[in-house]
Order: structure tokens, then sequence, then C-alpha cells
């Protein structure tokens, strides 16, 4: 196995698809794993482009640890550690090793998730606002005027695999 640790997510920014993983959900007990919910990683596939990642056999390795760390600069953010068979591919695990494959995209499901703007609760499509449906990643006028961004806040959040990437919607992604 090559193990790599590599950066899989920032807490209470959006990613570039407008999703935004809260501080006070990742560190959230989830009742069901009797863990913190950014240990949900551990054990998950590694994958590629998230493809196939509904089957085990398609993973290249697994998610063997996951921590929560906050930064001296206050910047806080979920790291794992990766273990890549070189037995299964051994051109993808030699590439991890040297830090050709370097940028990181999570796969997630989440139970419902709300606005940044006015704060709606959406499980589904049809529940969502307009900020979310027309306006998202963009800045809109909130109750009072001031201008927010608008992008979803995700909770009751399962985390489901981790994949290697060539353009991750966190930028910060990578080992």
């Amino acid at each position: 196995f090559v193990y790599v640790a590599v950066r899989a997510l920032t807490a209470d920014e959006p990613n570039s698809n407008g999703d935004c993983f809260p501080h006070e959900e990742l560190i959230r007990i989830d009742s069901m794993l009797n863990r913190p919910v950014y240990a949900s990683f551990i054990s998950k596939g590694v994958y590629v482009n998230h493809k196939n990642t509904d089957d085990p056999r398609h993973a290249k390795g697994a998610v063997l640890d996951a921590r929560y760390t906050k930064d001296a600069s206050g910047d806080r953010y979920v790291e794992l550690l990766l273990g890549v068979d070189r037995q299964k591919d051994p051109v993808f695990a030699k590439d991890a090793e040297r830090g050709i494959i370097n940028k990181f995209s999570m796969g997630a499901s989440v139970q419902f998730t709300k606005c940044s703007v006015c704060d709606n609760t959406a499980r589904k499509r049809e529940e969502f606002c307009e900020h979310i449906a027309k306006f998202k990643m963009r800045e809109c006028k909130d109750k009072q005027g001031a201008k927010k961004l608008a992008y979803e806040r995700c909770f009751g959040v399962t985390y489901n695999e981790i994949s290697a990437v060539s353009d991750p919607a966190d930028e910060s992604a990578q080992l």
C-alpha cells in the first residue's frame, strides 16, 4: 500500500459547487455511527472522478482515518489518511506516491440544506428557494438589503467516497 494524507474539505467555506459543510455539522456526533460526522469517511473507497463509486471493486484503496484540524490561522478542515493498493492499480499508486495525483474531491449524501441568504430548508430540489434555484454562488440581497453569497449549508451529512480529480470543487483539497 501507499499511504497519503489528503485534505478532503474546508469547513464553513462554500466550494465551487455551492456546497458548504459547517463546522457544527462536521463535529456533530452521528448517532448511527457513534462518532463525528467527519469520521464517516473512514473505510470508504478511493476512486477516480467519482466513477463506479457504488462498486467497491473499482476502489483504488480506502480511507483509513480522518481528522478534523484547526490550524494556527483558524483554517478548519478535514484531513484523510488514504491507503492506496499497489497491487490493484500500480500506476495510480505510484502517481499518488509521487504527488502526480494530488487533487481530490469528496462525495457525500445530505439529508437537507439551508440557504445562506434566507435560511430556507430544502430536502429536495422542489423546496429550494429562489436564491439557490436561480442564483447559487452569486450575490443576492437578504431581507435587510445586505448582499450575501447564495450557497447551500449541508446537514445530515454522510461522506461516501473520496476521488482523485483534475479540478476539485474545493481548491484546497489536495495532498
